[in-house]
């Protein structure tokens, strides 16, 4: 895996626009959980396209899974600033400052708009489910954890804040305990909300 990073790092170098390549390297890191060197690429990634959010978005959920939450503010304030309708990119302005306790005031508002464009979606759910959570408010939490897994109940995030808002509360503790459990073991990915401060 070392030699295919260094192979492809190379390949890059001298053909920097060879997106196939770049997203060889971004699944390597992914597999070596070097999350900073995977937002780092799709930084040059972001470069070679300007006008597109995508990669910003990516940059920042990289950051965040790298749990550099202030470089995820940054990417996805960049990702707003290219698309102000994206949903993604609200949502992510309003978990990065969650995550860092930095402008709240300001993840609110992302928050709010991320809800609104994406029509009460999921994942704007789960966002501002996450927010209400870092702000102390646990039970307005679950509330939105509630609602997110029943816009859709194969979210994992919204399962696992519901399962954490739960035993926060104390409610239900036995079946938040299993669906904590569950969904750790599936995906794994969840631990990174947990880093940032989604716990029991």
């Amino acid at each position: 895996m070392e030699r295919a990073i260094t192979l492809l790092t190379g390949v890059l170098q001298s053909e920097p626009d060879d997106s196939d390549s770049l997203n060889n390297l971004i699944f390597l890191r992914i597999q070596r959980r070097d999350f900073s060197a995977a937002a780092m690429d799709y930084s040059r990634l972001a470069a070679l396209r300007p006008q597109s959010a995508e990669p910003r978005i990516h940059q920042g959920e990289f950051h965040f899974r790298a749990a550099d939450y202030i470089s995820a503010i940054s990417a996805f304030d960049m990702a707003a600033h290219i698309d102000p309708a994206n949903a993604q990119a609200q949502s992510g302005r309003c978990e990065a400052r969650a995550a860092a306790n930095r402008e709240l005031e300001v993840a609110q508002q992302a928050c709010a708009e991320a809800v609104r464009l994406s029509n009460g979606s999921s994942a704007a759910l789960f966002s501002q489910g996450f927010l209400y959570f870092k702000q102390g408010n646990v039970e307005g939490a679950l509330g939105e954890f509630e609602s997110a897994m029943q816009q859709d109940n194969t979210n994992p995030f919204a399962a696992y804040g519901y399962a954490i808002a739960n035993l926060r509360l104390g409610r239900h503790e036995a079946q938040a305990s299993e669906l904590l459990t569950a969904v750790s073991s599936d995906v794994p990915e969840v631990a990174m909300y947990g880093a940032a401060g989604l716990t029991r």
